[in-house]
């Protein structure tokens, strides 16, 4: 049950889910505080925000966004994909740019502690249960894991790194849910033990290499592309005939401009 803020906003949600909703009493519906809020601009995406101007971003002539982002172009808004919490997905200035258990550090939006993770799907940060600031394995409830290190969230260790399997690149830390068994990934890195990118996100290798948070959006352009995703290892984007570069936001004659008809001559 969700509580929807019009009959509209419910027909486009049951589109998304392609499943049907009904209506029922407003007085049976509990709103979920957890999922994703809906917006005019960006759906369940997110408008990219102008901590600068205090504006949402508008898409430029030619419907252009800033780097990780995308446009809408049925509300001309640039808007960005909710994947996690840790940028480089938000800038900030001042804390409240940012979400729940989040500080704004260096003019982007951080979890405010060490023992936080990225909540998946949200730009919040929780708590892992079994973890608390200053805490040793040695005076946890159910001692340490076998690396003498890390606490052992559960008696038959279920959530230690020995039983988790947790890509090193891709997973914030060598533990994981001791109920789900899935690993705390990085923003964007998906699978159940964090070993690759999300489908429209790329740069695995570079989370090392690079020092990147997380793997980062393809970006490919919606003109120019042929589709969303592109290639692991380069970011390079599938492009039109008529279109080129890294993400296909430019066409081969530098003289035409790239619109949803194509390439063509604004003059």
């Amino acid at each position: 049950q969700r509580l929807f803020s019009s009959q509209c906003e419910m027909n486009i949600r049951s589109c998304e889910l392609q499943t049907h909703l009904y209506v029922i009493e407003p007085r049976h519906c509990i709103q979920d505080k957890s999922n994703s809020e809906y917006t005019r601009e960006c759906g369940y995406d997110e408008p990219l925000f102008d901590t600068i101007l205090h504006r949402h971003t508008e898409c430029d002539t030619i419907g252009r966004c800033p780097m990780n982002s995308y446009c809408n172009t049925h509300t001309n808004r640039c808007c960005v994909k909710v994947i996690t919490a840790v940028l480089p997905y938000r800038m900030c200035s001042i804390d409240k740019h940012c979400g729940k258990n989040m500080v704004c550090l260096s003019g982007l939006c951080e979890c405010a502690r060490q023992d936080y993770v990225p909540a998946r799907k949200k730009r919040d940060c929780i708590a892992i249960p079994h973890l608390s600031m200053g805490s040793t394995c040695f005076d946890s409830l159910f001692g340490c894991c076998n690396d003498n290190v890390t606490i052992a969230p559960s008696l038959d260790r279920r959530g230690c790194p020995e039983y988790c399997n947790c890509h090193s690149t891709g997973s914030l830390q060598l533990s994981c849910d001791p109920i789900t068994s899935s690993c705390y990934c990085r923003p964007a890195v998906g699978g159940s033990s964090c070993s690759h990118c999300e489908n429209e996100y790329w740069g695995f290798s570079r989370i090392l290499t690079h020092n990147n948070t997380g793997c980062t959006p393809c970006g490919c352009h919606p003109y120019g592309s042929t589709r969303k995703d592109c290639l692991q290892d380069t970011g390079e984007c599938a492009c039109h005939s008529f279109a080129t570069g890294r993400q296909c936001d430019k066409c081969i004659d530098s003289s035409l401009s790239l619109t949803e008809r194509g390439c063509v001559n604004c003059s």
